[in-house]
């Protein structure tokens, strides 16, 4: 079962292309926002410092959205804004420098997978960019099961799958049978799989 009410990857990168549309900004918000935020802290910025990353890549991303052409053979959205994040952090951190050692960038120019940056990206932070990346793939394919499935058995799936906790404690916490957790941890992870794998498909 697909859950209408959630749109696919292409189709939100469209739908997000209407500056207007405050339904589709909501969901790009909650699937990108904790991502970014968490990027930056990693870094070592401040709360503050992460929250002004966050707000200034979707900024960027509304102002760039629509030169986005989602072909993944060309360029995936994931590279995209990983490009976008990592400019961001690095301009943050720059900020720190005094004012004359500080090379600001014009808010307004054009960003993507064909860039004029000279600056290369950093490679650690492409490493922690595509560890994040997986951990917020979990974390949006785990909502959208959610949606699909009934409260008892996600609360089954999700402690004992991805919380890693044993079927005895699954059983004693939420009093339920073993064979009740073996059966949600084969329901629920079906769709889990499909769901994940949609998401991996649409180039999330």
């Amino acid at each position: 079962m697909k859950d209408a009410t959630i749109p696919t990857r292409s189709a939100l990168l469209a739908q997000v292309k209407d500056s207007d549309d405050a339904h589709a900004w909501t969901e790009f918000y909650e699937m990108y926002g904790g991502l970014i935020r968490r990027l930056a802290l990693k870094q070592g910025l401040t709360e503050d410092e992460a929250d002004d990353v966050m707000q200034k890549v979707f900024i960027g991303v509304s102002h760039n959205i629509g030169d986005f052409e989602y072909d993944r053979t060309k360029c995936s959205f994931k590279h995209w804004l990983s490009q976008m994040v990592q400019w961001r952090i690095r301009d943050r951190l720059r900020e720190r420098l005094p004012i004359e050692e500080s090379q600001h960038r014009n808010e307004d120019s054009t960003e993507g997978c064909e860039d004029d940056r000279t600056e290369s990206v950093i490679p650690e932070l492409e490493a922690l960019w595509d560890a994040e990346w997986h951990r917020n793939l979990i974390e949006v394919a785990s909502e959208r099961v959610r949606k699909q499935v009934s409260p008892k058995q996600f609360q089954i799936y999700y402690l004992h799958v991805l919380n890693e906790l044993p079927v005895a404690d699954v059983v004693r916490r939420l009093h339920v049978s073993p064979a009740q957790v073996y059966l949600a941890r084969l329901r629920v992870g079906r769709v889990f799989r499909n769901v994940l794998k949609t998401l991996q498909t649409e180039g999330m």
